[in-house]
């Protein structure tokens, strides 16, 4: 993927980012198995350690932050192709989005652009099952559910959530497991050095 601009060493899945260019680390795996808990340990950690992070989530079903009657809400009614609000706290922009994939490109660049160190993303199962750049991290409820998605994604980096606890290990076929928050600086050190 352009965006990306990566080049591959030949340790396991190590990635060297040029300067300037975001590391993407996906999350994906099944319903309530602890996709949220792992994004929000791993973001919380890199910018304790002075990391610019940006987050990305996939939601599946239809969804606005806007409200009908709101000013940004009748902007957009009335035909704007794009409504941004800009408070003290915080800035939003509202369009239409082109499909998923290419949407995620266009946050991925604009991180890029703007410095950011990290992209924690989370879902997008699909989409990462077709990148191979990028640190993956499977997260799954049971050994059923992981032992069937390790068949669908390839290139996992690491597992965790619910059955990292459950699995009494430090690693299954070949991956490490890692427990959130019990193994997080773990996982952490992972991230860092590009394992």
């Amino acid at each position: 993927m352009p965006f990306l601009h990566v080049r591959r060493s030949m340790a396991f899945n190590n990635l060297h980012f040029s300067p300037n260019i975001v590391k993407i680390v996906f999350i994906v795996g099944t319903k309530n198995s602890g996709k949220t808990t792992a994004a929000e340990y791993i973001v919380g950690e890199l910018a304790r350690l002075g990391y610019k992070v940006g987050t990305v989530k996939h939601i599946h079903h239809e969804f606005t932050i806007d409200t009908e009657g709101k000013d940004t809400y009748r902007m957009r009614k009335a035909g704007a192709s794009m409504v941004v609000s800009i408070s003290p706290s915080e800035v939003a922009v509202m369009r239409r989005p082109e499909d998923e994939d290419n949407e995620f490109k266009k946050v991925a660049q604009q991180m890029s652009s703007e410095g950011f160190d990290f992209l924690v993303v989370e879902g997008f199962k699909m989409l990462s099952g077709g990148i191979h750049q990028g640190f993956k991290i499977l997260t799954c409820k049971t050994k059923e559910e992981l032992d069937e998605l390790l068949t669908e994604l390839p290139q996992i980096d690491a597992i965790s959530g619910i059955v990292s606890e459950k699995l009494s290990r430090v690693e299954y076929q070949g991956v490490p497991l890692v427990a959130i928050p019990r193994d997080g600086g773990r996982l952490i050190d992972m991230l860092l050095s590009g394992r």
